[in-house]
């Protein structure tokens, strides 16, 4: 088994797969991302080896299903959502080929024994592409939360006989019955005096043709202003002309939003930042918009031995030319998972025999430089 301190390691990952013939995958779609893309780098043939792909919990990129593909042909490649409050999982989708006019992976269809509603504020069933909240019903549905109530009677309702779980997450039905995620409906701030959902703007956002997918949060304590995080995706969308920009993205938002849901920054990564389960790391979002805070002299000790630099070389060629310190962290200089992966290939090239893993763990530029010298003093040893 994989132990805490690799967890984060494809290389363990992929380890894992080969001794022990693992042909089945479930897990968050940041996770089979990751593997994908350590094999890709790394040359590994462990994806073959799956013949079936489960991912949940979060949004699928539409790229996934075509990667997993192209290491196992035969593969199966299922798409599943639902809630714990429903017994985890209440819909499922086989993935074979990706259209080019979809937005996301859809959610599908409900499991057998299973129900799914869109309704709007009144609890009224939305017409077809209408968004509204996600209704899970069927014999998977919970009694209610232990000792809480009043969370009860606000998540679990009784209409005409049925259970319904209410699930806080935004979602529209397709005419042949295929069911859309479009987000979270429970993430409201209050901006400027309104109250605004933010779930709403990424809807509005990932409805741009060139967004791959959009994360909205709001910054500052008592005057709170909006940002957009955008990862964009022009190959899978032909119809866009021109890489987009901040400005283009927020003339197109004005036509699907008041003026005040508008965020007023918007910033472009490659990829999002993640949690330790793989999720897209909210706070991790909100901490880059706050990037201009000072950070005392004290802690920016300059770089000094050639093991520093190396780092530093390293990490400016993946995360482009920024500022060093010893003390600079990796995730906090714009690292991230996949960034992360590239460090790791790089230090191999050089001869040093890094894992990802070391890299979660010494994140700082003094902190790496020193497991670096470990392990080349390690590798010289062995040879």
């Amino acid at each position: 088994m994989v132990n805490e301190f690799e967890r984060r390691d494809p290389s363990a990952w992929c380890q894992a797969i080969e001794d022990h013939n693992v042909t089945m995958w479930n897990s968050v779609p940041a996770l089979l991302d990751m593997l994908l893309t350590y094999s890709t780098c790394f040359n590994s043939i462990a994806p073959s080896k799956l013949r079936l792909a489960m991912l949940s919990g979060d949004w699928i990129g539409l790229d996934l299903p075509q990667r997993y593909h192209h290491y196992r042909v035969d593969g199966q490649f299922i798409a599943m959502g639902g809630a714990t409050e429903a017994s985890i999982w209440s819909n499922v989708f086989d993935v074979e080929k990706v259209p080019m006019e979809w937005r996301s992976i859809p959610y599908g269809y409900p499991l057998p024994r299973q129900q799914y509603r869109v309704v709007d504020d009144f609890g009224r069933d939305c017409p077809d592409w209408v968004a509204g909240e996600l209704w899970i019903g069927g014999d998977g549905i919970a009694l209610g939360y232990f000792n809480d109530e009043s969370k009860t009677q606000a998540q679990f309702l009784h209409v005409d006989g049925h259970a319904w779980y209410r699930t806080g997450d935004m979602g529209c039905y397709w005419p042949d019955g295929t069911l859309e995620f479009l987000g979270r409906r429970d993430k409201q701030v209050k901006v400027g005096g309104y109250r605004i959902e933010l779930g709403e703007i990424d809807v509005a956002l990932n409805n741009i043709p060139g967004v791959q997918r959009a994360v909205t949060v709001a910054m500052g304590n008592k005057d709170k202003t909006l940002a957009a995080f955008i990862v964009t995706n022009s190959e899978q969308t032909p119809v866009v002309t021109a890489p987009l920009d901040a400005e283009e993205v927020q003339h197109l938002l004005n036509k699907q939003l008041p003026n005040y849901m508008v965020p007023k920054r918007i910033i472009f990564l490659d990829t999002f930042p993640l949690t330790a389960n793989g999720k897209v790391d909210h706070k991790a979002l909100t901490g880059m918009t706050n990037r201009e805070k000072k950070i005392s002299q004290s802690t920016n000790k300059p770089i000094i031995t050639a093991s520093e630099y190396r780092v530093a070389n390293i990490w400016n060629d993946v995360l482009g030319p920024i500022e060093l310190y010893k003390s600079s962290d990796f995730f906090l200089s714009g690292g991230d998972a996949y960034t992360a992966i590239e460090v790791v290939k790089r230090c191999h090239k050089a001869g040093y025999l890094i894992k990802l893993s070391m890299l979660y763990r010494y994140s700082t530029i003094e902190a790496f430089a020193t497991i670096m010298d470990h392990c080349r003093s390690a590798s010289l040893e062995g040879a």
